[in-house]
């Protein structure tokens, strides 16, 4: 898939095609730093959300996880989220987690690639 797994928990994506980390508590602003998801301060250093085995108090704060290799990641409405660091060039082709999808081959025909385009056999006539 195309979303990372983090301390072993595989995370998911949400319906905007981001993967979705997780969701700091309510009362705790989420907040990113360099590489990492935090919320914050709890005064005891009591973190109430530890989704990760990495997640805790950093005599700080509290972390929630790094953001994994190959991925950014963001805080949008109190959400912790990434998406993959990958681009994919050409307009309205999308990451798949291997490759730049464009198109699916229509059903039925051969497709190629042919002096770096795509092509497919011609669709007989009828």
């Amino acid at each position: 898939g195309v979303c990372p797994t983090i301390d072993g928990v595989m995370t998911e994506m949400d319906d905007t095609g981001d993967c979705l980390i997780g969701e700091a508590p309510s009362d705790q602003p989420a907040w990113m730093w360099s590489d990492r998801w935090y919320y914050t301060d709890i005064p005891d250093g009591n973190c109430p959300y530890k989704p990760f085995a990495s997640s805790g108090w950093d005599t700080s704060n509290c972390h929630v996880a790094k953001v994994p290799d190959g991925y950014y990641g963001f805080v949008l409405d109190q959400k912790y989220y990434t998406k993959h660091s990958r681009i994919c060039p050409l307009s309205g082709s999308k990451y798949d987690g291997a490759n730049c999808f464009v198109a699916a081959i229509p059903a039925g025909v051969n497709g190629s690639v042919k002096n770096n385009q795509w092509v497919y056999d011609a669709c007989p006539i009828l």
